[in-house]
């Protein structure tokens, strides 16, 4: 994949491979082969152990963390969360604990804790993801 994607005509930016760690025994990628700007998004992410985000205006409420608090994502390396709160994605769906990580690149929501904290399933259809009250059977939120 490497090899490919180095062969491509490509401006700078418009086309990335990162290496995500292992999916069971599987290498696991992430392709990005798109000039659209990511930081503007959210991101599911199954891998996630905490949902975070580089932006600090997404943040409804906010305390300052102490200054070695670290991370590790998934390439091995470690950043360092500056902050962290509660972040509202919508009118049913906030983000508790929420880490600020100013120099990341994307907002990651974690499926994990997204499930915990709502108390809803996550379905998964070939172009959407829908978000079900584990109580009630009404859905909450909806992703592509």
């Amino acid at each position: 994949m490497r090899s490919f994607l180095n062969k491509l005509d490509k401006s700078p930016g418009s086309c990335s491979l990162a290496h995500l760690g292992m999916f069971g025994k599987f290498p696991s990628f992430g392709l990005n082969a798109s000039n659209k700007n990511y930081n503007l998004y959210w991101i599911l992410d199954s891998g996630a152990t905490d949902q975070m985000t580089p932006q600090p205006k997404h943040f409804s409420s906010y305390t300052p963390c102490p200054s070695n608090k670290k991370i590790s994502i998934a390439d091995g390396s470690l950043m360092t969360a500056v902050g962290q709160g509660e972040v509202q994605i919508s009118l049913s769906i906030t983000l508790k604990n929420v880490l600020h990580i100013p120099i990341f690149f994307v907002s990651l929501i974690s499926i994990k804790k997204l499930i915990q904290d709502l108390s809803c399933n996550v379905i998964f259809y070939d172009n959407v993801c829908i978000l079900q009250n584990n109580y009630s059977g009404r859905t909450i939120g909806h992703a592509r």
